[in-house]
């Protein structure tokens, strides 16, 4: 399993198909499921794997008369890159189910892919990985359905406190008395919360976080500060 500083972790966006219906064959031929998890999964270099991407795309959404257990068997292998690969797989298998989820590309829009990308998240957030708050934001990506859970998330939760910086306090020397050491953080910078990482998504969109000033002090690096 992957480990990585969210910083680090570059978000992808859904993948730009052409919106015109394409004749068939598309351009990259048919390939049959096969194929396209060999393509996904042995191919270890991005460049290589990339142009498997467009398949599973249209094997998700039935563009080219993929069967349905065709198509829970790539949902399933995808998942696996999710919590299983490495960065690069985790992201390029997240932008295959997103893309799939959308309602303007080829197709036929696959819902599965949303109740895929939850499951990933739940299941990163059940083992504290620091990926699951990039797979929330994969969840809230898809379609309106992601954008539903993600608001749910945020109506369930509380507001964290504030927090304080750590660091912030040291030392103090009076004359010849003891020293007075700095005062005892019990609620460290940055809050982790759910209610933070939801509203993070939300905060441009209807149902987010009413008062954006305050959401920023309580969730935001370096504002979280208690006065």
């Amino acid at each position: 399993m992957r480990k990585m500083l969210l910083g680090a972790i570059i978000m992808v966006s859904p993948m730009r198909l052409n919106a015109q219906e394409r004749k068939d064959p598309p351009s990259w031929g048919v390939p049959t499921f096969d194929e396209i998890r060999r393509g996904l999964g042995e191919s270890r270099r991005d460049r290589e794997a990339a142009k498997w991407v467009e398949p599973a795309v249209a094997l998700l959404r039935q563009t080219h008369g993929h069967t349905a257990q065709e198509v829970e068997a790539m949902t399933d292998e995808l998942v696996r890159f999710i919590l299983e690969g490495t960065q690069e797989e985790g992201s390029r298998a997240a932008v295959i189910l997103t893309t799939a989820a959308a309602a303007e590309y080829p197709g036929t829009p696959y819902d599965g892919a949303v109740d895929a990308l939850i499951f990933a998240y739940e299941t990163l957030d059940a083992r504290n990985d620091t990926y699951a708050e990039v797979a929330l934001g994969d969840v809230f990506r898809a379609n309106a359905r992601g954008v539903d859970f993600v608001r749910r998330m945020f109506e369930s939760h509380e507001p964290p406190p504030p927090c304080q910086l750590a660091g912030r306090g040291r030392t103090i020397f009076v004359d010849s008395g003891p020293p007075i050491p700095p005062p005892v953080i019990d609620n460290p910078c940055p809050n982790v919360s759910k209610w933070c990482d939801a509203g993070r998504l939300l905060l441009d969109a209807e149902g987010g976080p009413p008062d954006r000033e305050e959401f920023l002090r309580l969730c935001e690096w370096g504002r979280t500060i208690l006065s």
